[in-house]
Parts: structure tokens; C-alpha cells; sequence
């Protein structure tokens, strides 16, 4: 479902959106840019989330705001161990964003970067570990409904 990102971390200085602080800029993508961010707390105690946001280029194009709405409308449904929960849908400063879960670690493609640089390999048994878990959380995903109607959702992941 979340597009393709090219993977950055960029330190900013710290910038209020909305509720949210965001602290590192983690990926940008084609129509969305990802954020390392800290919700609030009571006594200055919050959780740190990631929070997606349309670009700011296309923050008025009608296609891109339905396409991350629909996204928001199937995201919010999926509830599993291996899909980044989705806690809030909703607009701020003009922006329409998604607050997630944080999930923090490597993805595969730095982990296989870091292989290919160090000229190792993954083992059988992590590859199969891997696809194992791809596997479950696709298959969640395809078999997911809508839990306001009960109609399938009919989710094709376009990003795999």
C-alpha cells in the first residue's frame, strides 16, 4: 500500500505540525515524504510515530489527495503484526497526512545494501524467516474487510 520511498535521513531542526513534532525526515516518495515525529504527552512524555504527508507540490491536486485518501480508507483496516498501524487520518496546515506506527530498524533494502557491500549473504534460513512474514502480512491484506461493512477489501499491494 505505502509507495515506494528512496530511504534519507535527514536531521532537521525540529518543526510543529499540527500536534506533532517532526525530528528526521526518513523517505521521500513520488507523492509523499515520511517523517520521524513525537506525539504528545502529559509532563512532556510522547511516543515517538512516523508521519506521512502528501507533498507539498501536489497538496492541492485533487488526483494525488484522492489517492492518499484511498490509501487512509484501506490503511486504517489493517491491523497486524506485520503492517505499520495507522493511529490518524487528517489534515494539517494544508496538508493531508497519516500518523503511524514508528517502526524503527532497517528495511530490507538497507539490510541487502549492507550484504552487498560487505560481500555477504543473507542465510536460507533468514530469507525463508523474511518471505515468511512478507508472506502473512500479504495475505492478511488480501483477506482483509472493511470493519464498518464487512465487504472485502480487495486489496492488490501495487508496491511488491
Amino acid at each position: 500500500m505505502l509507495p515506494l520511498f528512496r530511504q534519507i535521513l535527514v536531521s532537521i531542526k525540529p518543526e510543529f505540525f499540527g500536534k506533532y513534532i517532526l525530528l528526521d525526515k526518513l523517505a521521500m516518495g513520488g507523492m509523499a515524504e515520511v517523517y520521524r515525529a513525537k506525539a504528545p504527552g502529559a509532563e512532556g512524555i510522547g511516543k515517538i510515530i512516523a508521519i506521512k504527508r502528501i507533498l507539498p507540490q501536489y497538496s492541492t491536486n485533487n488526483e494525488f489527495i484522492d489517492m492518499f485518501k484511498d490509501e487512509a480508507k484501506i490503511a486504517v483496516n489493517l491491523t497486524q503484526a506485520n503492517i505499520a498501524q495507522i493511529y490518524e487520518f487528517g489534515t494539517e496546515m494544508n496538508h493531508f497526512f497519516l500518523a503511524m506506527e514508528f517502526i524503527d530498524g532497517k528495511n530490507l533494502r538497507q539490510i541487502l545494501s549492507r550484504c552487498a557491500k560487505t560481500q555477504k549473504s543473507l542465510t536460507i534460513e533468514q530469507c525463508v524467516f523474511i518471505m515468511g512474514q512478507v508472506a502473512n502480512g500479504l495475505d492478511y491484506a488480501h483477506r482483509c474487510t472493511d470493519k464498518n461493512t464487512g465487504k472485502p477489501l480487495n486489496i492488490i499491494h501495487r508496491d511488491m
